[in-house]
């Protein structure tokens, strides 16, 4: 039987204290994430100097009962985290080091309230604890009271990247960003607030990660005896530094962890959990890194090891260096180091529990080394659940919150998930509900089957990889017997098989299809939510941007609903006018009018006016196109996704619908801005993001089509064709030169591109994809190609068109799922090239199909199961969300053209 924990009711203790205090003006709002307290009106406060007070999971009752007494007899409003789960997520060290331990924020009418009310504060929580907030100051030495300045209301604007956001106003009215950066950081123009009764003024100063002053010019020395040079990343736990050991020389790493970050039931916070480590490491030895030394330094435990030269073998995969369709031979020996090194783990009596490719060194010389075993722990031990999707054994994911430590079964599923992203590209990631476990290895056992095909080392190691991946943990492979498989498989032949013969799953891959497509429109149709601001649920930095736009709103799931109802998808058709209606009715609800097709209202009255065509709606058409003209066509950013290139596509499809030729006198009038804003350079045109820009873009000069040359290129040679102009064709033609020359062919004859300009490398992950590599700038190409009188340029493009598809193709297997940078966006390129051959009778179009089918399939593998349905998560892998850009629409868009043709969504094409 499942026991259901009902959450810790913080919401009651403030209800109990208003009524206590007989206070009837005080309402308590609460959100998902935040509970309001307020007054009979909201403050009208735009900005000033807030007060937080931190918690543990542990101390936050308390906390609350205490500073609820004192926020609520000065009338002040406030806010607070709603339940437990929400102060374990605050003080996680996965959260935002800057942010983290906010648990609830007073807002002051005066700076005179702020101190008295900061000194009650600090008297009702003395000696309770919370940890430092890096983006505040304490009010007191030791206290949980801290401050910074910044927004209460704030303004809220709509910024150029289409974010909204609440910003504060400078002394000359001007709006700023109000950053939270993990450092205390007023603006400049605040005068410096001193604490009254403790003498300590504030001002800026600049600190290390530790919370330490950092002299200019002067190197940090931690310990008195490790010279930092360089840190390698941070987190709210604290930092990661490279140091050298003033007395020998040696590289050394060193570890920071903050007090009362990430503490557990038991009450050890991550000062604990480092020391450990510390002691794992030292038991461990030599099959870790040396423990140096574990010492404390301004309230921080900082752990030195010997410092491990080499990369992760998560990177070492990303990279493509274990040669991943035939290689067998470095395949082979780092898989049978890796068993040797996990079962010497468990000789001695360990279970490291949270296995990955992360937690495992590869030296220059090939040696293995395991790093990071913070979470070992001695079966039976009480722990608190930890995994990294992927590479968690079923029973890990099963497990509660906190209670007994597995055996060592659990490290020997993480060492088969391991071994299948050695030679996959990408861990065996499913998300799937609780009790699933059988579920989870089966669909581990299609990926294989799968696999198999292009890759012969599955094949070979088929009884391996089912054996140690097995559901059951008493029927999973021993390493022992694993090292011993591997010696044996080392001297057999490439055409070997382990794989007995088996029966796949129940439904085909054409019914899987079908299933995810149903599933998924259906989870779309009936999870809208009318009145609530999106019209289906977001988070994360979607649900800071405009719930109307294509990106991660309403306008983008529109057209394929559309596309759907076309097809006689249930529901659909009685869905459409609902999705209609909400865009409409907040078509003019919004700050300011941006451009972009993506981010701004490009693609939202695109996506109406397509619709009322569909519906034989005139008004809803002359709405969509009034809406249209009032969209900026000269915008500092040129790109696709929030610039005038979007706003000019856009200009040029309800030309298209509507026939209009003010419609096509704005494209025209777009595509003149453009080429005054186009540089040329010795690497060819390009169209920058200027670097004064109030933009995340600011300074970019990128080869995609999102934010750079393919997609400005794309409007351009658009514009040239419906206005007849050659300066527009040219200048399309120069974007192509651009990208055929900044090409990067590959081994197999594959084409990649690069993110930007600038860089000399792109991340590997995205240069494959719409938003900044191979599928969006060959889909420029592919369109460049079919205008070109020039033969032998067009023959280059086709041929670049080519190499990109397999490209695409050849990265199936690691990329994500979304439409901008991964499965759903690069086989809507592929059926691009599908339909080109068939229109010009190609042999190898055949080719292009089972190619678009193929990375379909991988798209079906990567279903979540989520109450009964099929479906396919977002970019995350963790999370199901609705969005065009990133998410369910993108995925379904892309099945429904594969399954009954049809235009591309968001391209313009001329017959």
């Amino acid at each position: 039987m499942t026991t259901t924990v009902v959450p810790f009711p913080l919401l009651a203790i403030v209800q109990e204290a208003i009524k206590n205090l007989g206070l009837t003006d005080r309402r308590v709002h609460e959100a998902d994430f935040w509970c309001s307290v307020l007054g009979p009106a909201p403050t009208d406060l735009v900005q000033g100097w807030k007060l937080h007070v931190s918690a543990t999971p542990l101390s936050a009752p308390l906390v609350l009962h205490a500073a609820a007494q004192v926020l609520l007899r000065n009338r002040c409003e406030f806010k607070f985290a709603k339940d437990l789960e929400r102060v374990e997520k605050l003080t996680s060290i996965q959260y935002d080091r800057a942010q983290a331990g906010k648990f609830i924020t007073a807002y002051p009418a005066d700076e005179e309230e702020f101190h008295r009310l900061a000194a009650e504060l600090c008297d009702a929580t003395a000696g309770m604890p919370g940890p430092k907030i890096l983006s505040d100051r304490q009010y007191r030495p030791g206290s949980i009271v801290q401050y910074r300045f910044g927004a209460f209301r704030g303004v809220r604007v709509l910024t150029n990247d289409g974010a909204l956001e609440a910003r504060i106003q400078d002394p000359a009215g001007k709006l700023v960003s109000d950053p939270r950066k993990p450092w205390f950081t007023p603006p400049a123009w605040v005068s410096p607030l001193t604490p009254r009764g403790t003498g300590a003024a504030t001002g800026k100063v600049a600190t290390n990660g530790t919370g330490r002053t950092v002299q200019p010019g002067r190197p940090m020395l931690a310990d008195g005896r490790f010279e930092v040079r360089r840190a390698l990343r941070h987190t709210a736990r604290g930092g990661v530094y490279q140091a050298i050991e003033t007395s020998t020389g040696n590289s050394v790493l060193i570890k920071e962890a903050r007090a009362h970050i990430g503490v557990n039931r038991q009450g050890r916070d991550s000062r604990a959990l480092l020391a450990h480590e510390a002691r794992v490491l030292a038991e461990l030895s030599p099959l870790t890194p040396a423990v140096i030394s574990l010492f404390e330094q301004d309230d921080h435990t900082f752990l030195a090891e010997q410092f491990i030269e080499g990369q992760s073998m998560a990177r070492y995969v990303a990279s493509g260096a274990s040669a991943l369709p035939d290689g067998m031979p470095p395949a082979g020996e780092m898989a049978l180091a890796l068993v040797r090194l996990v079962d010497a783990v468990h000789s001695r009596g360990w279970v490291l529990r949270d296995l990955s490719s992360n937690n495992v060194m590869i030296t220059p010389d090939g040696k293995l080394v395991l790093i990071d075993p913070e979470f070992a722990a001695r079966p039976g031990d009480i722990v608190s659940q930890v995994y990294t999707p992927g590479f968690a054994a079923p029973e890990t994911l099963d497990a509660p919150s906190y209670g007994p430590a597995p055996d060592p079964a659990t490290d020997r599923f993480a060492v088969g998930a391991m071994l299948i992203h050695l030679v996959l590209g990408q861990p065996p990631f499913f998300l799937t509900e609780h009790g699933d476990g059988h579920t989870l290895s089966e669909r581990i056992r299609r990926l294989l089957v799968l696999l198999e095909r292009q890759r012969p080392l599955v094949r070979r190691w088929w009884p391996l990889l089912t054996g140690l991946c097995a559901a059951d943990p008493a029927d999973r492979w021993t390493l022992p017997q694993a090292a011993d498989f591997l010696r044996a498989e080392r001297g057999t032949d490439a055409v070997a098989t382990g794989r007995p013969p088996i029966e796949l799953p129940a439904l085909s891959r054409d019914e899987e299809q079908r299933r995810v497509l149903a599933d998924g429109i259906d989870h779309l149709v009936s999870t809208m939510r009318l009145d609530a601001e999106w019209l289906w649920e977001q988070d994360g930095f979607g649900a800071t941007t405009d719930p109307v736009n294509v990106q991660y709103g309403a306008a983008g799931v529109l057209p394929v609903l559309a596309r759907a109802a076309g097809q006689g998808h249930p529901g659909t058709a009685d869905a459409l006018p609902i999705v209609i209606d909400w865009l409409r009715k907040r078509l003019d609800r919004t700050l300011r009018v941006l451009p972009g097709l993506y981010f701004g209202r490009a693609g939202t009255s695109w996506a109406l006016r397509e619709a009322a065509d569909l519906l034989g709606d005139a008004g809803l058409a002359a709405q969509a196109e009034q809406f249209a003209l009032r969209l900026p066509i000269s915008w500092p950013n040129p790109d696709i996704c929030h610039g005038a290139a979007g706003a000019g596509l856009a200009q040029l499809r309800l030309w298209q619908l509507s026939g209009r030729g003010e419609f096509l006198d704005r494209a025209r009038d777009c595509a003149d801005g453009l080429l005054e804003a186009a540089h040329r350079t010795e690497d060819g045109v390009f169209w920058p993001v200027p670097a004064d820009f109030d933009s995340a873009l600011a300074g970019a000069w990128h080869f995609g089509f999102a934010h750079g040359v393919a997609g400005v290129g794309a409007f351009l040679l658009a514009a040239g064709q419906a206005c007849a102009d050659s300066r527009y064709l040219d200048m399309a033609t120069a974007a192509g030169q651009t990208l055929a020359a900044a090409a990067e062919i590959g081994e197999s004859g594959s084409a990649t591109w690069r993110t930007d300009r600038g860089a000399k490398a792109s991340s590997k992950d995205m240069r494959y994809h719409w938003c900044s590599g191979a599928s969006g700038v060959g889909s420029f190409l592919l369109r460049l190609a079919a205008v070109q009188a020039d033969r032998a340029a067009a023959e280059q493009y086709r041929e670049l068109v080519y190499a990109a598809a397999l490209a695409v193709h050849e990265a199936r297997w690691s990329s994500g799922t979304a439409s901008c940078h991964g499965l759903a966006g690069n086989g809507q390129f592929l059926l691009d090239v599908l339909a080109e051959a068939e229109q010009a009778d190609r042999p190898d179009a055949a080719q292009y199909r089972q190619w678009a089918e193929d990375l379909a399939e991988v798209l079906v593998t990567r279903h979540a199961s989520q109450h009964g349905r099929m479906l396919v998560p977002d970019e995350s892998g963790v999370r199901i969300t609705a969005g065009y850009g990133t998410g369910l629409a993108g995925v379904l868009d892309f099945l429904l053209r594969l399954r009954h043709g049809g235009p591309r969504s968001w391209m313009i094409e001329f017959s």
